[in-house]
């Protein structure tokens, strides 16, 4: 039950599970919201037939479309901050290909009936979802088989290049690279300028991706944006739904399906609520005494040791001094007032779960 008198993460987070549970509010909202939210992406050319304009699509307006919605915009490109793999100590700009693989001809063939059921009961013809989003799907093979190279390279060196952005727009000139990565991350505080270093696959791949784009004629790839879009969104859907048209391809459902929605929709609120729950104080104050306790005598054996050079001896002395502890959970999962300031941002004004999940993620996107 939700209370008023508990922190506001806490609130928003139960309403985020009852949505999801309140499978009668879904049903009646059937596919109202989905063909609402693709209509103003410019349709599914599939379903909208002769009236989807292609002069009316560029991919990348797409993308920053999906990325303001809170759609997943990493479906060519994936754009991320994390930590520098050769410093940690800084964060850093990573754009890599995306995460994407198929290759099992059976399993391919399901995805395609998948997708045609789904595209039919949004109202495409099924001899032209078939044709259509068969294009797509082989498409899609096309970007997995440029992609592959790169996600399966075991060479750190070759995969962790740093270069400029204006560099990377001379060798991949026909994505404009400063209005796509400010575009995507869109986040008001971080703005990247041409001068900026990135961390970046071979440009290679950019280069094969680039010359996919051009020779793929605009609606199958729209048919693709729009079809990842729809697969996205189906989880959120009536689960009678989910059922009837996707062929096992979501197999979590009920109650597991939203307590697993739930908790990717706000990872943090949802750990300081376990930890409240289940975690004794005592027991991390505990086990933090016995790790300090580790350390010192690690750092009296490194001083008394005869056998280690005196830089050696050192430097080993300063990373152990350098080390942090991280034991079972963070300080500020215990802080009303941490959550509060960590999601003063997220507003989840709609009892549309689809609505509200995309809301959450569109949170995460900009909580840098």
């Amino acid at each position: 039950n939700v209370t008023t008198q508990e922190p506001r993460p806490f609130r928003l987070l139960k309403k985020i599970y009852q949505t999801c549970m309140n499978t009668t509010a879904i049903e009646l909202d059937g596919l109202t919201t989905l063909k609402s939210i693709l209509e103003e992406l410019g349709g599914w050319p599939v379903v909208k037939g002769r009236r989807w304009n292609k002069k009316k699509f560029e991919w990348k307006r797409t993308i920053y479309k999906l990325r303001n919605f809170g759609y997943d915009p990493n479906y060519f490109i994936a754009i991320l901050i994390d930590e520098d793999m050769k410093n940690s100590s800084l964060n850093a700009l990573y754009i890599q290909p995306p995460k994407i693989s198929r290759s099992n001809a059976s399993d391919n063939i399901k995805y395609l009936n998948t997708m045609v059921n789904i595209a039919t009961v949004l109202g495409a013809k099924r001899r032209v979802a078939k044709r259509e989003l068969n294009e797509s799907l082989n498409f899609e093979l096309k970007l997995s088989t440029i992609a592959r190279p790169f996600q399966e390279h075991a060479n750190f060196t070759l995969m962790y290049h740093r270069i400029s952005v204006s560099e990377l727009q001379q060798k991949v000139p026909n994505i404009p690279w400063l209005e796509y990565l400010n575009s995507v991350l869109n986040v008001p505080p971080i703005t990247i300028k041409a001068s900026d270093v990135i961390i970046a696959a071979p440009p290679i791949y950019f280069s094969e991706l680039e010359k996919l784009l051009l020779n793929t004629p605009k609606r199958v790839q729209a048919n693709y944006l729009m079809w990842k879009t729809v697969a996205s969104s189906v989880p959120c859907l009536t689960e009678k739904l989910l059922h009837s048209l996707t062929q096992n391809m979501y197999s979590i459902v009920g109650w597991k399906k939203c307590v697993s929605l739930t908790l990717d929709s706000m990872p943090i609120a949802t750990g300081a609520l376990y930890v409240r729950k289940h975690f004794n104080e005592d027991a991390k104050k505990d086990a933090m005494e016995m790790v300090s306790d580790i350390r010192k005598v690690f750092l009296n054996i490194v001083k008394r040791a005869d056998w280690m050079d005196v830089d050696t001896k050192k430097y080993a002395l300063e990373k152990s001094e350098a080390m942090s502890s991280y034991i079972a959970y963070p300080d500020e999962f215990l802080s009303d007032e941490t959550l509060e300031d960590f999601y003063k941002e997220l507003h989840l004004e709609s009892d549309n779960f689809l609505k509200i999940r995309l809301s959450t993620k569109r949170f995460d996107y900009e909580s840098v």
